[in-house]
């Protein structure tokens, strides 16, 4: 998956996430997305980030306002973690998603 593709991808979920909001993924966040397709974040982990940091979110009362992908980067950085330690990620090369042993 090219950057540009995931970066539009993480941009959807969220949109889907804040109810149709549409939070445009540009400037420092567009970079910050484009590091962590750099980092080998897959997408579905960034996404489950999000889907995490939402929870809580929501734990907190009512919404007053969209969510930012900034708000999100610790969870989705903590995701990744909790991710490549189940697959062991320190015998495993992790490039755009995909697994090579």
């Amino acid at each position: 998956m090219d950057h540009a593709h995931y970066c539009r991808e993480v941009e959807a979920h969220l949109r889907r996430k804040n109810d149709g909001h549409l939070i445009r993924i540009v400037g420092p966040s567009f970079e910050r997305v484009l590091g962590w397709a750099a980092q080998g974040i897959p997408l579905k982990i960034a996404c489950q980030g999000i889907d995490t940091y939402f929870v809580r979110y929501y734990a907190k009362g009512a919404r007053r306002r969209p969510v930012q992908i900034g708000f999100c980067e610790n969870d989705i950085l903590d995701a990744f973690d909790a991710w490549r330690r189940a697959v062991g990620g320190a015998s495993l090369a992790v490039r755009a998603g995909e697994i090579h042993a």
